[in-house]
């Protein structure tokens, strides 16, 4: 019985493997230096299996979930949720609105532009909010679109008498997204081990001391956020203290 306590006092915590991966990675970044800088294929395989199941999961639960719903629901959701919206759009531009007026200023040569030569690209604008082909927007990333196209088809389910026979297997996929996540999560300590190797191994003195002040600023904003912000959204919308 003892034996079992401290194996289990020893183990590490999910957060703990974590933190370790990411000690561990500045470590043999500053010690390996540029040496360390191949690891950023892992990183980016890492984070791209990550993003592979969050646009299919975003869909499948959207759609399940409106679908489901009954008219009244749907309205109650409605008002209440453009509130909300609204009012974390407002908090979060002004958070970043603070975090650019703390930025100090550097001041760069202005006497040449790439675009003088080269046009400026356009942006795209309907592309992102508009979902005129779903498939080029799962592929673009473009979630407005992929979400407004999910509501839009989460309303028209709502109306339908069989609406159960689709019910059923989007809740089974969205529930193989989910293993596939929890699969995924088990190796993030690997992901933040290679990402921080690699960016401690290829970033120089001077890109560090200039990142320093974007790094406070993003953990201060995050903070401000998650311990201010969101309480008081909950708190203002449940009446939970």
């Amino acid at each position: 019985m003892n034996l079992d306590k401290n194996k289990a006092r020893s183990r590490l915590s999910f957060t703990q493997w974590m933190l370790l991966g990411l000690a561990l990675g500045i470590a043999l970044g500053v010690f390996l230096g540029e040496l360390a800088a191949p690891l950023a294929w892992v990183g980016n395989v890492y984070v791209g299996l990550l993003q592979m199941t969050v646009l299919p999961y975003m869909l499948f639960s959207i759609i399940s979930n409106i679908g489901r719903l009954s008219s009244a629901q749907s309205l109650l959701i409605a008002r209440v949720g453009v509130v909300v919206l609204l009012g974390l759009w407002i908090a979060y531009a002004l958070v970043v609105w603070c975090m650019a007026l703390a930025l100090p200023y550097f001041p760069s040569g202005a006497f040449f532009s790439t675009s003088l030569v080269v046009p400026p690209a356009v942006f795209d604008y309907m592309g992102l909010f508009v979902p005129s082909n779903l498939f080029r927007a799962l592929s673009d990333n473009a979630v407005p679109a992929v979400v407004l196209f999910s509501l839009l088809f989460g309303v028209g389910l709502m109306g339908v008498d069989r609406k159960n026979l689709l019910l059923a297997p989007l809740d089974l996929v969205v529930e193989v997204l989910q293993r596939i996540n929890k699969l995924l999560i088990k190796i993030t300590p690997i992901g933040i081990f290679a990402i921080a190797a690699s960016a401690s191994g290829t970033l120089s003195f001077e890109q560090f001391y200039q990142l320093q002040a974007y790094v406070v600023l993003m953990g201060v904003a995050t903070l401000l956020v998650v311990l201010v912000v969101l309480p008081l959204v909950v708190s203002t919308v449940t009446g939970l203290s």
